[in-house]
């Protein structure tokens, strides 16, 4: 039988502290009293020690150029959606527009779209909800989650690589 001391219902049914601590099997109650009744903890947790070297550190941690570069080169929503209307030989308008019994091909291409959006272009849920004119975040998930399976069934595997092309000449 499992020690009650290891076992997550343990922490739940038990003070949280002194299950934490348990179940870490580190440190002393008053320990974690001491560190988690400090109300205000720092930006970066641990010792003086820890966070003076991180401060020293803080100009060589940051993000490095090229990666910042990198980052700043993601494509836009404007441009992924001028894409996938281009590849799939559609409108920019039709794509955005929220419209139940569409074409088929216009609505994979707009799952296409929301996909690369995430993707490529590192939009947030909201974000694609909000320019696709969708109800909810939940739908936008929807379109994912249907493009990621259509991506590794091999289906739009030629049309995301286009896609990639495009953004490769537009970048450069």
């Amino acid at each position: 039988m499992a020690n009650p001391r290891n076992d997550l219902s343990y922490v739940r049914a038990t003070k949280p502290l002194r299950g934490l601590s348990s179940l870490c099997g580190t440190g002393s109650e008053e320990e974690f009293l001491q560190f988690y009744s400090k109300g205000n903890l720092a930006g970066i947790l641990g010792g003086k020690t820890f966070r003076d070297d991180i401060k020293e550190r803080e100009d060589e941690l940051r993000v490095s150029g090229d990666l910042s570069e990198e980052l700043s080169e993601r494509p836009d929503l404007k441009s992924i959606v001028s894409a996938v209307a281009k590849v799939f030989k559609t409108t920019q308008v039709e794509i955005v527009k929220n419209e139940r019994g569409r074409n088929p091909q216009v609505t994979i291409a707009r799952q296409l779209a929301v996909y690369c959006c995430q993707q490529l272009g590192d939009l947030s849920l909201r974000e694609i909800a909000e320019n696709f004119n969708f109800t909810n975040q939940g739908s936008v998930s929807g379109a994912i989650t249907a493009t990621k399976r259509r991506l590794e069934n091999g289906e739009l595997t030629s049309d995301y690589r286009k896609l990639e092309k495009l953004f490769d000449k537009a970048s450069k």
